[in-house]
């Protein structure tokens, strides 16, 4: 048997049926009898365990073969106990070697389950350690960071930069549940003091220690916060006399020896991609190929299938609302929109031509898409789409693509109303498609903001420019809803004039005072608001259970309105602005431009359009998959 590489990220990740069907080969070769002794097939069963605990299913798998595989599931249990009773201080280096990348995780996880720590050894603990950091993997597990304190703090000690891991856990704030845990031994003030002083030192992170204020967790004196501000001011002065101050770019490159399959770096204003080569080379599967790389390697889309490349408005900074002079129906492009966009084009372009030295057609894989994979993993028969041919040139493929696009989505749309794609009836149509009728086969699709009430509420408890959010120089939160999580406060620390603010949401239930009359929040509540505050748009069955009855408490108060279309509002305005003219003046027109004849003649004009149609047609293929993946998922799992 064979070790099939099956990972799990959630039930709701796009890359579940693909893995599915590598469990089903193990399921199927699995010999309960049979004594596994490789370390990558044992953590493959747990991850299988893990598809399968969460009623992660093929369609094709009927109720015998479920309650089967059910039953080899519970079986690895003993596998896996087995294996980890095994482990000692003489084969847990070479075991650890043996490790793939995707398990490592994995491993640490039933490391913890099977209380390993009770076994191996602090000095072997360390070479391991040292064989490969893992640290994000360990700080995760409090129990093990307890008994390996010293040997953990030390390793931490020894690279400065590991100090802005600790400033993710203790300033900034964090639109994920997971958390560090870090040795008592660390001396957490002497760390953050020898990154000040380190070349390493990053300017937003220097800028973070001095609006931060010392917490039962991270002790930051005065005069740490002194010394950081005069080495941003320092720095920033560098900038200034350089010129360089508003330069921005995006830098990527292919590694031989990273093993990770990406590592980013934002420096010196750089978004700074780096993929390892080997590990693109080892993954040619069209599924990795076509959607788990343009989810988690190039990061198109964020875990709810947001696309990650529109416009947000409360990602601008202060000067940039204000700065320059903008027409009334312009999409409002930002630096942050830029650098994203810069990345997106730079992704696209180096991936074409690798998977061209691979022999690969990223058209094909579209074809792939539509033609076969909907057909395998959902049933789903009659999609069709045209690849332009080889060697046309850049103005017929986009002409060709433009159309492909428009015909793709009007198929979906078909689906989503008959459940059927008559082609006859497709070509009889000539009516004008609005990227904003575009139907969803998901209700409650997407959540947005519709009140009044929300649009204060969000204001008030998000906005780094709420006139409640700041008290004193005591308290230096950039929010407020951060300003009463992390300090004990009542209404009566707050000015006079603040008082009718505070009051106004306590009176609409967004804040409470607890049982000693400090102002508190609750933290779901808070959590849909500054997620809509900065996003615009909430996928509602991309929440978990919990967010979700929230959700739908609000939206019963009508504070919250969902819509069922196949893109979000802030998606279909962004394909506006790329296609047409039709709703921002500064449009780029790709669409409409070569349909009527009026693009550049300029072919490095053309070749860089063709780059923006191909990732267009990523995010439409994301979109559709996510819309057949949660379909199956209400369908069979529940959600």
């Amino acid at each position: 048997m064979h070790d099939k590489g099956v990972k799990f990220y959630s039930s709701s990740d796009l890359a579940c049926g693909y893995n599915l069907e590598k469990a089903e080969t193990v399921l199927e070769e699995y010999d309960e009898s049979y004594k596994y002794e490789d370390i990558n097939i044992i953590l493959e069963f747990y991850n299988i365990q893990l598809y399968l605990s969460n009623q992660c299913y093929l369609i094709r798998w009927n109720e015998a073969t479920i309650n089967a595989y059910q039953n080899a599931s519970k079986s690895f249990d003993k596998q896996i106990g087995l294996y980890f009773s095994f482990i000692d201080n003489t084969n847990i280096i070479n075991i650890y070697k043996e490790i793939q990348n995707e398990y490592y995780d994995d491993f640490w996880t039933l490391f913890k389950k099977y209380k390993l720590y009770n076994k191996i050894s602090k000095e072997i603990f360390e070479i391991i350690l040292r064989e490969r950091l893992d640290l994000q993997y360990i700080l995760v597990h409090k129990i093990i960071v307890q008994k390996y304190d010293q040997i953990i703090s030390n390793i931490i000690m020894e690279d400065i930069q590991n100090c802005e891991v600790l400033l993710d856990e203790y300033l900034v704030f964090k639109n994920t549940d997971k958390k560090y845990y870090f040795p008592n031994s660390l001396n957490k003030t002497k760390l953050v003091e020898m990154y000040v002083d380190s070349e390493v030192a990053n300017l937003n992170y220097l800028e973070l220690i001095v609006k931060s204020l010392s917490t039962n967790d991270l002790k930051l004196s005065d005069k740490l916060r002194l010394k950081a501000k005069k080495r941003y001011e320092k720095d920033m002065k560098k900038i200034l006399i350089k010129g360089t101050f508003m330069s921005y770019g995006v830098k990527l490159s292919f590694s031989d020896i990273q093993r990770q399959s990406v590592n980013i770096e934002f420096k010196d204003h750089n978004l700074i991609f780096t993929y390892s080569k080997k590990w693109f080379k080892e993954n040619l599967d069209y599924p990795i190929l076509l959607i788990y790389n343009f989810i988690h390697n190039f990061m198109f889309v964020d875990n709810q299938i947001r696309f990650l490349h529109v416009h947000k408005l409360n990602s601008m900074s202060v000067i940039e609302k204000c700065l320059g002079i903008k027409g009334k129906n312009e999409y409002i492009t930002d630096t942050v929109f830029e650098q994203l966009n810069m990345a997106a084009q730079l992704q696209i372009q180096v991936y074409y031509a690798f998977l061209n030295n691979e022999s690969i057609k990223l058209e094909a894989l579209y074809k792939w898409f539509f033609e076969d994979y909907l057909k395998t993993e959902f049933n789903v028969i009659g999609f069709y789409f045209n690849c332009p041919s080889t060697n046309a040139s850049y103005l017929e493929k986009n002409r060709t693509l433009n159309s492909e696009i428009d015909s793709v989505l009007k198929q979906f749309k078909m689906w989503c109303e008959d459940r059927n794609i008559d082609l006859e009836l497709l070509q009889m149509s000539s009516n004008h498609m609005l990227y904003k009728d575009l139907p969803s086969l998901i209700d409650k699709k997407y959540i947005y903001p519709n009140s009044e009430e929300f649009n204060i509420a969000s204001y008030l408890l998000c906005s780094n420019q709420s006139p409640i959010h700041y008290i004193s120089k005591k308290y230096n939160q950039s929010n407020f809803y951060e300003l009463i999580n992390k300090n004990d406060l009542k209404i009566e620390d707050f000015h006079e004039y603040q008082h009718k603010d505070v009051k106004w949401l306590l009176d609409h239930y967004y804040i409470y005072t607890n049982i000693d009359g400090f102002l508190k929040n609750d933290i779901d509540v808070i959590w849909i608001i500054n997620e809509l505050y900065l996003n615009d748009v909430l996928s509602y069955h991309h929440l978990d259970k919990n967010k979700q009855k929230t959700v739908d408490i609000l939206l019963e108060k009508n504070i919250l309105k969902y819509e069922n279309t196949l893109f979000s509002k802030p998606e279909y305005d962004y394909f506006n602005y790329i296609f047409n003219k039709s709703d921002f003046t500064n449009g780029l027109d790709i669409r409409n431009k070569y349909i009527h004849g009026t693009q550049s003649m300029d072919e490095n004009v053309q070749k860089n359009d063709y780059y923006i149609i191909l990732r267009m047609l990523v995010l439409c293929i994301l979109k559709i998959n996510d819309e057949f993946c949660l379909e199956y998922e209400i369908r069979n799992c529940g959600k």
